[in-house]
């Protein structure tokens, strides 16, 4: 940093230099006094004039202009700081971007990003080969964070199998006890934990195949599946998606996405509500609304909902991960889009998916 310094400084006083230089110059041509004017020119000034000859300025039109040298300084040191300003962006300001948009991708787990530069300067090069290595390094702690987990949860996943099958058959002699009703009930929470980590550490393997859908389609077969649970709590389930609307993204994404959503939705919200899907295309992206009219979501829980382990659920009833909303944040992503939370309490609230349009390559 000390050389490069050394030469924009080098730079700037070799440019104010000439600067000064010049303007002397063009004062001095400017300037003239009574002894600029011959013998003959001051005699007869003195004959049309009272009192003592004092300095008189130059007559209009006996020197060339000084707008020329003016004009030829001012493009000068237009061309030289244009030279200075290119020579900054190249080496500090495009790299420093550079950088500040690759960490906004590193943030949302995406791990495969390189930093390459062109700059000149050594400690520009220096500060990228640090964030390779530091990426690097992010990538082997979460492979070896996700072999423990994975190992860890098909350990436990086999005990709670076991475990439902166990009660499955006692609940035949014991249909009405209250005790069995609830360990039926907490061993269908923990399976669903479980299978919730199990599918955040499978996205990491995904691959993304976009095709145009009929999300009117897949949104009432989406509704089929989650009817019982809906039924169960008397939520309508309102599909507002016209009949020939078509969205361009990866159907198992985009099919897993709206189901965790929705229910999430019937699991959060009270008895006798309604949840609606409805869609509508934008200039750059088609957006994707589901809509409840539960009791809302407070600004605080809104800025860590997306958060993995973090659940919105206050009823206590069931022991929920918050896995859910943080695959579906991951899902997004992985296909370019983005998702917004809109909410107010005791009214409603909004999740509000926006995905490319065909031919965006990935831009919103």
């Amino acid at each position: 940093m000390k050389k490069f310094t050394t030469k924009l400084f080098i730079i700037f006083v070799l440019f104010l230099t000439v600067m000064f230089y010049s303007l002397i110059f063009i004062g001095h041509k400017n300037t003239k006094t009574n002894k600029d004017f011959s013998i003959e020119e001051i005699k007869l000034m003195e004959r049309n004039m009272i009192g003592p000859m004092q300095d008189i300025p130059p007559k209009q039109g006996r020197h060339p202009s000084h707008a020329i040298p003016f004009l030829i300084i001012i493009v000068v040191s237009s061309c030289f700081t244009a030279i200075v300003l290119k020579y900054i962006e190249k080496n500090f300001i495009i790299p420093l971007e550079y950088i500040q948009e690759n960490i906004k991708e590193i943030d949302k787990g995406r791990l495969n990003i390189r930093f390459k530069t062109d700059s000149e300067n050594e400690n520009i090069k220096s500060t990228y080969r640090t964030l390779n290595m530091m990426v690097q390094g992010l990538k082997e702690k979460e492979k070896l964070q996700d072999n423990f987990i994975q190992n860890l949860v098909h350990d436990l996943r086999a005990p709670v199998i076991a475990q439902e099958r166990a009660m499955e058959i006692l609940s035949e002699d014991m249909e009405e006890n209250p005790l069995l009703k609830g360990m039926i009930e907490n061993n269908e929470s923990y399976l669903k934990v479980i299978n919730s980590i199990i599918e955040t550490l499978k996205l990491k393997e995904i691959t993304i195949e976009k095709t145009d859908i009929n999300l009117c389609e897949l949104t009432g077969t989406i509704f089929k599946a989650l009817k019982p649970a809906a039924t169960a709590k008397n939520i309508t389930l309102i599909n507002k998606v016209n009949k020939e609307f078509v969205i361009w993204a990866d159907y198992m994404s985009l099919s897993r996405i709206i189901m965790n959503i929705v229910s999430n939705s019937i699991e959060s919200i009270d008895e006798n509500k309604i949840i609606e899907v409805s869609a509508q295309r934008l200039p750059t992206a088609t957006s994707v609304s589901i809509k409840d009219n539960g009791c809302g979501i407070s600004q605080a829980d809104i800025k860590n909902i997306f958060n993995k382990y973090v659940s919105n659920n206050k009823s206590g009833k069931k022991s929920v991960s918050g896995l859910g909303l943080s695959i579906v944040k991951d899902l997004v992503n992985k296909n370019y889009g983005k998702i917004y939370i809109d909410s107010k309490l005791n009214e409603y609230t909004r999740f509000v998916i926006e995905l490319p349009n065909r031919g965006r390559n990935g831009k919103i």
